[in-house]
């Protein structure tokens, strides 16, 4: 950054050279509040996910440093900003006087929102603590935000950016861009290098490792990312960059460039320009792999320039990267003079091939003649290979954008990001050893359409061979190197992934592999795909458009953005949640509602088969867990002991063992209560049980005997006696009326410790905490039994989770008492662990399910409500079978009840459009994804339109009675659903008929 203009409290504008003084005053910023800062640090512990905000006075404002976000009014509204620097002055005393804060946000110029630095000052408001203007503090979780260097220098970096939206760039969401960490920011940020003169904005310096989008000559819109600068004169500058296209459709692109030609010496070769032999070396060096930010650049422009003899090499060099003049006196095309190709000469302009190109080199070789050429024009991208380009750009440049990512290994094409689908290339396998484990190919399975499925396991030569034999019973005899046997995993019938054996011959079989256009670092090895590929095993979640068999065979072999972020698998018994091992489960409770948690860790129970001891993080009620209180039985309590047949000695230290623990059945507390509202919520288990089982199985099997707890939950009734307090004994099962969850019940105890004279001591119960306590980020340790399907599903994501980050995310928050169903429930808590932002699906599908099908419901009922409101209770009363003909003409209230038809499907139209852009802002959603759900909602909609449009018109053109308009209506209602429906799912069909 050379230089950038902000405004004082009065609105003046102030120079400030931000490429060393803001660096400077950053630096001493912090280093004069150091101390502070320390400070600041320990105090702001965040509390909650939710915004917590603290009033800036003359006692807080020395926490304030660079990278803090603060509220103040602008606008009329409370307004987020970044600190980019504070100053605070005070009096001869060391009383607090003024504070000068830098600050860095999205403000309003007119009409038009862009993001300024701007400075303003608050000061003391006479004797009172409050500072004027009032502005606010913003504590975050730590563990959530990057450091105040990386904030403040992730500001900067998108000053001057115009790209206000509310859908997922608002200035909330800049802030938040900034200061915290998430893989679903907003991925790619345009920002002006320099935007007026008038409006004196910032002017970005370009340096290496900078990103940028260039738009060349025709269409072609480049994505570059800096590897040199070089400076040519004060205003212009040298740019060496790795570029690909934008558009991943995109298979040339307009540049300087080499073309090694072979021709026959006899070739009479088209020349527009003889020359004497030029020495271009030097030229062409300086000026190869050139593109211009031109569109009027022209083939024969270019060759004129680069062998212009008018010039020296040492002028020709000061303007070798300049946007060739136009020669319109020189009509260089219809110069069409011949030569022999042996004839050539270095310098010469010759048209070959539909381009005037520059002869570089001449070389013999036999009978032909071998030709260097330089040209400007269209030069092939190949897949997966960035090419090397140069770009010249002034210092105030216009047509130059940056580019700033949120995370560049994450969200550019050149790292092998972004959100945009990769293609592939695909090649027929002709020979069986082409079908290797791990890779992906294409077939047809029973219909004419492909399918891409992931190769799970190859079979070995001897396998092959007897599969072969087999195989040559029935059949001519084959070569047994074209039969293969192999297993595959892919969606199948009834919309599920699973794995399949096949016994083909490649020679007789259409089958095709697949190579996706990445690099190979975006790879993964065999052995990873595969085990993408089974961790979906069973999954019912296809969809023709955005989860078919090839977006599950990519997501499976590359890391790429593009792939689905998550997908839930049906868990069927404890043997599959066992090999899960970690990471993010939901319980499947009352529809539409499922519990979310984070499955830290997980272990099988010795001698049980469906249940597993496990570490969960969650935002939930408190469960009944095994835990100690303290007995102080007073002289009139009614105190009753169990009677068993047999006096056993519980171990103590075995039994400490189970100080915390809870015993849950997947399906328990499966409407989503807890267990005190609901009899049948929460855990099955009662101290009732607990404590007959540590009596009983416990003392002889330790934790082996869980199962019994869990299927004795039902036991009989036990027999009783009243006892006083003088006869308890330690050990004994004693039931005493205690408080639980705020409650007065019974209670059962195991006395683990007694003092007979004192008559108190401690028990060991399973029940609530003695005071009720709300839902919160709690960690859950105990037992978990999986009976069968239904109960659980385990929630695949496409990245790896970051262990150390969700464990000291969770350790933050552990205890804090806070839900919200909307704002802060357990899907919107895992969600944060894992991407560091607060989403739920759940609630996103619900209002998008709840979209379509009021969108259907209009489709079939709109056309035809109208008529409700004229004649239709008239035909019901006189049961009329022609009734009262409709006119060419509505009168009023039809015009009114039609327009209003019209208007709401326009309307719901409009809100799934804003349903779907907010759910790409805040779900990372691809673009493919996000592309297909457009057109699905145009598509129904539109057709919702046209239906009503079409009955609207037929019923008064042809003159219809209230009856057969319904019948048309309903009729036209029910085509357009059909096709609306069908129509997109169309296309995405028509695709699977190629390989």
């Amino acid at each position: 950054m050379q230089q950038e203009v902000v405004s004082d409290e009065r609105g003046e504008l102030l120079h400030v050279d931000s490429d060393q003084d803001s660096e400077q005053n950053l630096s001493s910023t912090a280093a004069i509040n150091a101390d502070s800062n320390e400070q600041h640090n320990a105090e702001t512990h965040c509390t909650s996910l939710k915004d917590n905000w603290e009033l800036i006075t003359k006692e807080t404002i020395q926490k304030l440093s660079p990278g803090d976000v603060i509220s103040r009014k602008y606008c009329g509204f409370s307004h987020r900003m970044i600190v980019d620097s504070v100053e605070v002055k005070k009096d001869a005393n060391e009383n607090f006087e003024k504070a000068t804060i830098s600050a860095i946000y999205y403000g309003r110029q007119g009409i038009k929102r862009r993001i300024v630095r701007d400075v303003f000052s608050i000061q003391a408001d006479g004797s009172s603590s409050v500072l004027k203007p009032k502005c606010w503090l913003q504590h975050q979780p730590n563990e959530w935000c990057y450091s105040p260097e990386v904030v403040v220098q992730r500001a900067r970096s998108r000053v001057n950016e115009a790209q206000h939206s509310f859908f997922g760039n608002t200035a909330s969401d800049f802030v938040r861009w900034c200061k915290t960490r998430c893989s679903s920011h907003r991925p790619d940020n345009l920002v002006p290098i320099y935007v007026s003169e008038d409006n004196k904005k910032m002017i970005h310096s370009v340096k290496s490792d900078d990103h940028l989008e260039v738009k060349c000559a025709g269409r072609d819109r480049l994505h570059c990312k800096v590897l040199t600068t070089t400076k040519l004169n004060n205003s212009k500058f040298e740019l060496t960059m790795r570029a690909t296209s934008v558009d991943t459709g995109t298979k040339h692109i307009r540049m300087v460039h080499e073309r090694n030609i072979e021709l026959q010496r006899n070739k009479l070769v088209k020349v527009s320009v003889n020359s004497q032999g030029m020495d271009l070396s030097n030229r062409t060096e300086k000026i190869k792999n050139l593109i211009y930010k031109n569109k009027r650049a022209r083939m024969h422009d270019f060759c004129l320039h680069l062998t212009n003899p008018n010039v020296s090499d040492e002028e020709w060099m000061q303007t070798a990267v300049d946007v060739p003049k136009r020669h319109w006196s020189f009509r260089i095309r219809f110069f069409k003079p011949t030569k022999p190709a042996e004839n050539l000469n270095k310098g010469d302009i010759v048209y070959i091939q539909g381009h005037y190109q520059v002869v570089t080199n001449v070389a013999f070789n036999d009978s032909k003649v071998e030709i260097t050429t330089m040209l400007y024009g269209k030069k092939e991208l190949k897949a997966n290979e960035p090419i090397e380009v140069k770009l010249a750009i002034e210092a105030k440049e216009r047509d130059a954008i940056l580019c700033v990512h949120n995370d560049a290994a994450l969200d550019c094409p050149l790292e092998g990001g972004g959100r945009k689908k990769p293609s592939y290339t695909f090649e027929r396998i002709k020979d069986s050893a082409q079908i290797q484990k791990g890779c992906t190919i294409s077939m047809r399975s029973g219909s004419p359409l492909f399918k891409h499925c992931i190769v799970s396991s190859v079979a070995t030569d001897n396998e092959s061979a007897t599969e072969s034999e087999s195989a040559s019973d029935s059949e001519f005899f084959v070569e047994s190197s074209d039969i293969v046997s192999f297993s595959a995993i892919s969606y199948e019938l009834g919309s599920l992934i699973a794995e399949k054996s096949f016994t083909l011959n490649v020679s007789k079989s259409t089958i095709y592999r697949v190579t996706y256009n990445v690099s190979d670092e975006s790879m993964y090895s065999s052995n990873e795909v595969v085990e993408r590929a089974r961790s979906r095993l069973g999954e019912r979640q296809h969809n023709i458009q955005w989860n078919s068999s090839r977006d599950f065979a990519r997501w499976c072999s590359i890391k790429h953005q593009s792939n689905r972020e998550q997908t839930r698998v049906p868990v069927n018994s404890a043997d599959e949640l066992h090999a899960f091992k970690q990471g993010h489960v939901r319980f499947l409770k009352l529809l539409p509602y499922s519990h979310h948690a984070i499955l830290r860790d997980c272990s099988k129970v010795e001698g049980c088969n469906d249940i597993l001891k496990v570490t969960m993080y969650e935002n939930n009620v408190a469960y009944k867990c095994v835990r100690k209180e303290q007995l102080d039985i007073s002289e009139n309590e009614t105190v009753r002991r169990v009677r068993y047949a047999e006096r056993r000695e519980v171990n103590s230290a075995s039994v400490e063992q189970l100080l915390g623990l809870t015993f849950l059945n997947a399906d328990d507390d499966w409407l989503g209560f807890s267990g005190p509202i609901v009899k049948k919520c929460g855990s099955r288990v009662k101290s009732e049980d607990f404590c007959c089982w540590i009596k009983t199985s416990y003392c002889e099997r330790g934790e082996k005997a869980v199962q019994e707890l869990f299927d004795q939950s039902t036991r009989k009734q036990v027999e009783v006696e009243e006892i006083g307090r003088d006869s308890v004994n330690i050990f004994d099962h004693i039931i005493l009326t205690r408080k639980a969850n705020g409650n007065d019940i019974e209670v059962h105890f195991i006395v683990t410790e007694w003092d007979s004279i004192a008559c108190t001591g401690v028990g060991m119960t399973y029940e609530f905490s003695a005071e009720k306590v709300g839902l919160r980020f709690k960690k859950f340790d105990g037992f978990l039994r999986v009976t069968g399907p239904g109960h659980i599903e385990k929630v695949v994501h496409n990245s790896e989770l970051n262990w150390d980050q969700i464990d000291a995310k969770f350790k933050e928050l552990e205890g804090i008492e806070e839900y919200s169903l909307l704002f802060n429930n357990c899907e919107h808590f895992v969600n944060y662990l894992i991407y560091g932002r607060l989403t739920c699906s759940q609630l996103s599908r619900v209002t998008g399910l709840g979209t379509k099908y009021v969108l259907r419901f209009l489709r079939t009922i709109m056309i035809y409500v109208f008529r409700f409101f004229k004649g239709f209770g008239k035909q019901l009363s006189s049961f009329s079978p022609v009734g009262d003909v409709i006119g060419t003409i509505p009168d009023g209230l039809t015009w009114w009840c039609e327009g209003l038809g019209l208007a709401f499907i326009a309307l719901m139209i409009i809100s799934s459009i804003v349903w779907l852009r907010k759910r790409q802002a805040d779900l990372a959603m691809p673009d493919h994804e996000f592309k297909y759900r457009l057109i699905n909602i145009l598509s129904m909609g539109g057709c919702a339109l046209l239906g009503a449009v079409l009955a609207f018109g037929l019923v008064h053109v042809l003159l219809l009675s209230s009856w057969p308009a319904i019948c048309l209506g309903v009729g036209i209602g029910s085509f357009v659903a059909v096709v609306g429906y069908f129509a997109p799912k169309l296309w995405a069909l028509l695709k699977c008929l190629r390989p």
